[in-house]
């Protein structure tokens, strides 16, 4: 029986963060949609861009003094970050809901509460998109695609045509940079690359300070340069075997429906001997498949999808995630999202607490505007 909603605790949390918590956990690429600045004695903070960072921070906390390691919680408040596109807003609200240590339990409840709130709203269309973070992890491991292809490869995997990209040989940070020249950290990357690291080092160095520049949050630039190093390493694809880049390119093509979409990347599970995690997707599939229909009994019209390459931008989960579309405002502003992040645990308790966390949110800002065309005709 998943775990009642009415049974959650609703708790406060920080509106600052140490900067490194998102920084770390997601990479400086998300630099630019944070709100940082330093405190006197130069450790850089952030407005937190979400609610699941400080909730887990708390439970890591709880955990430490000894508390229950199943826990519920809500949480309310605004959230900031730094607008992708036009006609949206740098603070916003956002409802969170966290469970920690209910395991697979609670993954059926994060999708029908998100989903049962916004019907109670009045949203009566929506659609609901699902990906596999773990299964598609488990295939890397298997295919052996490390360092920072992996996170090359799950991009590629939402366009399969770009897979196609990535055996070329020589398809390395510098192809990379030029997809995506916005990104000065690749760009920086790639440059350092070609220098030994004490070089580097000193390199970086000498731009900061011809700058002027002053390190901020504690990092030295041999840290810096180390992070960097890391993004740039790029032990290649084209030495794939051939069998490796078919299997990758079947499971590209797992998408549409949610029970076709999940069963195609089910059969690449299981012809790579990896049966459990087959399974487990096709059952998640079968719940989740079961709360669209119940809500169709009352007219309500909820679409739902898998798409194997489908990962926001700021993500940190590890194994099945979704989010909440709605016609009015399209794929690209959710209305909701969440997912199984089990591995944000020990990572942000430097592996002093391991648990399991599911988690779910709603922006009500694109609630609201979702449903202003719905109160529009009613009035």
């Amino acid at each position: 029986m998943r775990p009642d909603l009415a049974a959650i605790s609703l708790v406060d949390v920080p509106v600052l963060l140490p900067a490194e918590v998102p920084l770390d956990v997601a990479g400086e690429g998300i630099r630019n949609r944070l709100f940082l600045f330093a405190d006197h004695a130069g450790r850089e903070w952030c407005l937190r861009p979400d609610l699941t960072l400080p909730l887990t921070l708390a439970y890591i906390a709880q955990c430490r003094e000894g508390g229950a390691r199943a826990q519920a919680w809500t949480a309310r408040g605004p959230v900031f970050r730094q607008p992708a596109g036009q006609g949206e807003t740098a603070e916003f609200t956002q409802v969170g809901a966290e469970w920690f240590g209910f395991g697979e339990d609670a993954e059926e409840s994060a999708v029908a509460n998100v989903v049962d709130r916004l019907v109670e709203a009045g949203l009566d269309r929506m659609t609901v998109t699902f990906a596999d973070a773990g299964l598609v992890g488990d295939v890397l491991d298997f295919l052996e695609v490390r360092g920072p292809w992996r996170e090359r490869v799950r991009r590629a995997l939402a366009r399969p045509e770009a897979l196609a990209d990535l055996w070329k040989p020589g398809a390395g940070v510098a192809a990379d940079t030029d997809a995506e020249p916005a990104d000065p950290a690749r760009r920086l990357a790639a440059a350092l690359a070609h220098l030994p690291a004490e070089d580097a080092g000193a390199v970086l160095a000498d731009v900061l300070e011809l700058a002027g520049v002053e390190a901020v949050g504690g990092r030295t630039p041999a840290a810096i340069v180390s992070r960097l190093l890391r993004t740039a390493q790029s032990g290649g694809l084209a030495q794939l075997p051939e069998v490796a880049r078919d299997t990758l390119a079947r499971l590209a093509t797992a998408r549409g429906d949610l029970r076709a979409g999940a069963a195609g990347a089910a059969e690449v599970a299981e012809d790579l001997g990896l049966s459990a995690r087959a399974a487990a997707l096709r059952a998640r599939a079968e719940r989740f498949a079961a709360i669209a229909a119940r809500h169709s009994i009352d007219g309500i019209a909820v679409n739902m999808r898998f798409e194997i390459g489908f990962s926001p931008r700021f993500s940190y989960y590890d194994g099945f995630l979704f989010d909440v579309a709605s016609p009015v405002l399209g794929a690209e502003r959710p209305l909701a999202a969440g997912g199984r992040y089990d591995s944000l645990i020990g990572h942000l308790s430097h592996g002093e607490v391991t648990g399991t966390a599911t988690g779910a949110s709603v922006r009500l800002d694109r609630l609201d505007a979702a449903l202003r065309p719905w109160a529009s005709a009613q009035s």
